[in-house]
């Protein structure tokens, strides 16, 4: 008897408790609730892709810049004159030393439609690099251009130097935003320690006989620069959070 009673008290309990529980949550707090998750899915999950964008563009200028440094490493030791390479366009040699990736290229500056990293100037107003059309495709569709480095001179203005600039699009014509300093980035072969150099704050060493602009330098520069963000390279490279800064 005692235990009959005590199994039916048992059952009374967990039926009120169950009623409890059922009626725990009303429809309007179950619509806050959901409204509250969309609120912080909408906040999060464009972070969460901006992220990974980021960490995407970042393994991608890693990826080129080992790309060019083994490929003018390799060059240099086989004592290839990179200037002339660059002049004659050979690319049965270049590919000896740059895997061809088989995409398409831009055929000049107005097809490629690049600009300057605040996208107020295009790439066609360049003066500080006479840039060689059309690019190389490299790797994961990779773009490589050489380009001859120019010296600016209040006498003469932009004149040309001996060294030789390599701009990297590290993810291709149809990768955007196609600007410098956000997906494309510079490099500079100096032919006197035979090494290539990210252009940045401390290009200025490698640079010390040339009369250079402050477009190598600083990154991103002003505005007004035709060709700001040339000198991002080396942020970009060393600072791990570059890339999760910009607006993509």
């Amino acid at each position: 008897m005692i235990a009959n009673f005590k199994k039916l008290c048992y059952i009374i309990h967990m039926k009120q408790n169950f009623k409890y529980y059922k009626s725990a949550f009303t429809l309007a707090e179950v619509l806050i609730t959901l409204g509250i998750i969309g609120v912080v899915a909408a906040i999060t999950i464009p972070m969460l892709i901006h992220n990974s964008r980021a960490i995407e563009m970042r393994t991608r200028l890693l990826r080129a810049n080992s790309i060019i440094q083994n490929g003018i490493g390799r060059m240099v030791a086989d004592e290839v004159d990179v200037a002339e390479l660059m002049e004659t366009r050979d690319y049965g040699l270049l590919r000896k030393y740059f895997k061809d990736g088989g995409c398409a290229v831009p055929k000049n500056a107005s097809e490629g439609k690049y600009t300057n990293y605040y996208g107020n100037s295009s790439i066609g107003n360049a003066a500080a690099q006479k840039i060689i059309w059309p690019p190389y495709c490299l790797a994961d569709g990779m773009l490589l251009w050489f380009a001859t480095l120019n010296e600016y001179r209040s006498a003469g203005g932009w004149t040309s130097t001996s060294y030789t600039v390599l701009l990297v699009d590290i993810n291709g014509l149809q990768g955007r935003p196609n600007k410098y300093g956000q997906d494309v980035f510079f490099w500079v072969f100096n032919p006197d320690d035979g090494r290539v150099h990210p252009f940045g704050k401390s290009v200025t060493y490698v640079l010390d006989n040339i009369a250079s602009s402050d477009y190598y330098k600083y990154c991103p520069g002003s505005k007004s620069w035709s060709e700001a963000g040339i000198g991002c390279t080396e942020t970009a490279l060393s600072d791990e959070a570059y890339f999760k800064r910009l607006k993509f």
